[in-house]
């Protein structure tokens, strides 16, 4: 049991990675040069610091992930890192229904994610 919880976590860690090199590809993917334009250079300045913050957060939480994975799942320091990133995703998934332009598809992969996060925490 204990080694599909490393799995889960190893899946999370690898996950988050992926989801933090999509964050770094906004300023291409959404055309933020041109979308940003209308903000002032202070809101524009925010919303890339922003991104680009919580791109680095899932980096590294995914870098931890991937290299303390039996430490998650045996250690309190572990379960307590697990609930932050299980929460994170859960806020996530809240805001995808209370803000415009949800998708069932994000909201799927959001739940996946938050299981990948709260099995290990709840069942170790």
């Amino acid at each position: 049991m204990k080694e599909s919880f490393e799995y889960l976590v190893l899946s999370g860690g690898i996950i988050s990675i992926l989801v933090a090199a999509f964050h770094f590809a906004f300023w291409f993917l959404f055309k933020w040069k041109e979308s940003l334009a209308p903000l002032s250079q202070l809101n524009n300045n925010i919303m890339l610091m922003l991104n680009y913050c919580l791109a680095a957060f899932f980096l590294l939480a995914g870098i931890i992930l991937i290299i303390y994975r039996q430490e998650m799942i045996s250690t309190r320091i572990g379960h307590a890192f697990l609930f932050l990133m299980g929460s994170v995703l859960a806020v996530r998934l809240i805001l995808e229904f209370a803000l415009p332009g949800s998708s069932l598809l994000m909201e799927g992969f959001l739940l996946i994610l938050i299981a990948m996060f709260y099995i290990p925490l709840i069942l170790s």
